[in-house]
């Protein structure tokens, strides 16, 4: 038997997948095909092609989840889901034809009627069918197929249409991939639909075993050809991802934007959320694939902000986000279960912003974290269709003489001429739209708010904010042991390190990491006096450190759990204060990696026996190895120096 072979249409945007599998894989659709020019053709060897499926709605996903969908608003999708490993179902086109000198089919299926955007597909005299998948949704399709003879001759030809369901999300079939949807074709509250095609969740393209992915050959050409993604977000850290240093999608760049999911929103990843959808507001990123590990939580979390932020329903909103649920990543139940403890508070925190509608409120929250309103305006304009606006967009935090480096990100036609902070024009690199000043060259800025602004070729100027904030910090230079590289020097096994002299509480201790990998188990304890923290099975856990040198766990719901991955960055910095609020210790964590900022602030209870007195409170620091393998810690000049 011949292969089936593909040709896939110049129109790659149609963005549709399709293979030839045998009829009885689906359920026949009822017959009511409308031939062309069978009958005209039927004496050529008496060949007459009549198709037969579809002809009517069809809905591209299981079942279950077709009937999750359609119970409505407030449907509890665990009575649904389960057992499914991916939510994708091939819509199947079927013909019959009645002669028995059939070489091969030509079947190709359209958007438009005259078949200029056609995907074309051929197959054996001996198929009947053809499984098709990622066609757009809530989408008129036209389908023909046409019988060719052993001499190439046209035996037979027949035409039928067909509708993609509106309903639900659009689902991508990719080779080997989980859980990956289209995040257009929705239709918001004021009527406007969505574009398909620009903007793709889904999950990890790396091998992962627990889950079985494993991006094809055909899988990744796909995305680049066919779907033609120029960007790949990804949520995780890189030791999460498998430290990959370029995306497995052939032509696209990859992005690392470390974020947390849910509540993390508001909070420890507020900086974060910013960065992406700035990233959404650059048309020149687009197509884009943004990804977690199962395009879940963190993905699902993302997911929910931008179409409600587009102005898709709340109902359509928490279905888009629970049909995870269809997947092999399991249930995401917004009602009951685990994950409902997890949406509900973050639910509830964005109703605390300001409008009377959901799309309101993410727009006011977006603001709060430092998206523009231009950045605003581009994503709507951007998956509306419409056109976009010039901005220019900086990190919303930065640290004076911290940071080292200071970025703005431009979105314009025109080439950039001048770029000033506080009324002072600064020297800059560019490179592709992002425009990098050294700390050498950033002016001295006051804490607060400080204004800038990009200068356009002809004068066009692009205005912009951002907050500066001025840490009073002590660093280790003169208080830990350090080689003559820098680097602090530690004991053999990498017990604890004590400093050379004592730090003091009110003081913000500032620690200087390069390389570092702590992985889940932990591996590092940082300490002033008696109090500190350890990051150990994926959290930061609050320490006491008594005078005899014991060191004890406080209780775990500190408020400090989870999202210690940002220590993994590669470059890191620091920041642990510990002082006294109303008779009790209070220690306050800060990280900055990568203009990435994670706060946490803990209480403990109160005071310890034998708690180190202020004037003797020294740091305390060590390595869990192999838990922390290539970790680092340097003085400031040995940092400044790299």
């Amino acid at each position: 038997m011949k292969n089936c072979k593909r040709f896939l249409a110049a129109f790659v945007s149609l963005l549709s997948l399709a293979v030839c599998a045998s009829c009885d894989l689906f359920a026949s659709f009822s017959s009511s095909g409308n031939s062309s020019n069978g009958s005209d053709l039927g004496s050529k060897g008496g060949a007459v092609v009549t198709i037969t499926a579809p002809t009517r709605e069809v809905f591209p996903y299981v079942a279950g989840a077709q009937n999750y969908l359609e119970a409505g608003a407030g449907a509890n999708v665990g009575l649904y889901c389960g057992g499914y490993e991916n939510p994708q179902k091939a819509i199947k086109i079927k013909w019959e034809c009645d002669g028995e000198n059939v070489n091969r089919y030509k079947v190709e299926y359209a958007t438009k009627a005259d078949y200029s955007d056609a995907i074309v597909e051929e197959c054996d005299g001996d198929k009947t069918s053809l499984s098709v998948f990622n066609l757009y949704k809530g989408t008129n399709y036209y389908v023909r197929v046409t019988a060719y003879g052993d001499g190439g001759e046209v035996l037979s030809t027949d035409e039928s249409t067909f509708e993609t369901t509106a309903l639900g999300p659009r689902v991508m079939h990719i080779d080997e991939i989980h859980n990956v949807r289209d995040l257009g074709g929705y239709v918001t509250e004021d009527g406007q639909t969505t574009v398909q095609g620009l903007l793709y969740r889904g999950g990890t393209l790396r091998p992962a075993d627990v889950y079985k992915s494993n991006l094809t050959d055909a899988g990744a050409e796909y995305m680049s050809e066919v779907m033609g993604i120029k960007t790949e977000i990804d949520f995780r850290i890189k030791s999460e991802a498998g430290n990959l240093t370029q995306s497995l999608i052939p032509g696209a760049k990859l992005e690392y934007v470390t974020l947390g999911g849910y509540s993390d929103a508001f909070g420890n990843y507020a900086s974060a959320y910013k960065t992406v959808f700035s990233m959404f507001a650059d048309k020149n990123n687009y197509p884009i694939y943004y990804h977690c590990t199962g395009g879940a939580d963190r993905t699902g979390t993302v997911s929910f902000l931008l179409n409600a932020l587009l102005g898709v329903s709340e109902e359509v909103c928490i279905q888009d986000y629970e049909f995870t649920s269809f997947s092999v990543y399991g249930e995401r139940n917004t009602q009951t279960g685990v994950y409902s403890t997890y949406f509900k508070p973050f639910r509830e925190t964005l109703e605390t912003y300001a409008g009377e509608t959901l799309q309101e409120k993410v727009e006011s929250y977006l603001l709060s974290i430092g998206v523009t309103a231009a950045e605003i305006y581009n994503i709507k304009a951007i998956m509306r269709g419409e056109e976009t606006l010039s901005y220019a967009a900086p990190q919303p935090k930065y640290a004076q003489d911290i940071d080292g480096k200071f970025t703005v990100t431009v979105s314009a036609e025109k080439a950039v001429t001048a770029l000033y902070i506080a009324e002072t024009q600064v020297a800059y690199t560019q490179t592709e739209n992002v425009l990098t000043v050294k700390a050498a060259d950033m002016p001295r800025l006051a804490n607060g708010t400080v204004n800038g602004k990009v200068v356009l070729e002809g004068g066009q100027e692009l205005i912009f904010t951002f907050t500066c904030e001025a840490i009073d910090c002590v660093e280790l230079d003169e208080y830990m042991p350090f080689d003559e590289n820098g680097a602090l020097i530690l004991t053999a096994d990498n017990s604890l390190v004590t400093g050379t002299k004592a730090v003091g509480y009110g003081q913000t201790v500032c620690v200087r990491m390069q390389s570092t990998l702590v992985g889940e188990n932990g591996g590092i304890t940082v300490m002033v006096g008696s109090y500190g923290f350890q990051l150990r099975g994926g959290e930061f856990r609050a320490m006491q450190l008594s005078d005899g040198g014991t060191i004890t766990e406080t209780a775990r719901n500190t408020g400090l759990g989870g999202n210690v991955h940002i220590f993994d960055e590669g470059e890191a910095l620091l920041f642990l204060t510990v002082d006294f609020a109303d008779g009790k210790p209070v220690m306050q964590i800060k990280v900055l990696s990568n203009g990435i900022w994670l706060e946490r602030t803990y209480t403990y209870a109160g005071s310890i026996n034998g708690e180190i007195a202020s004037e003797n409170a020294k740091v305390t620091f060590s390595i869990k190895a192999p838990d922390c393998s290539g970790l680092n810690v340097y003085t400031s000049t040995a940092w400044k120096n790299r």
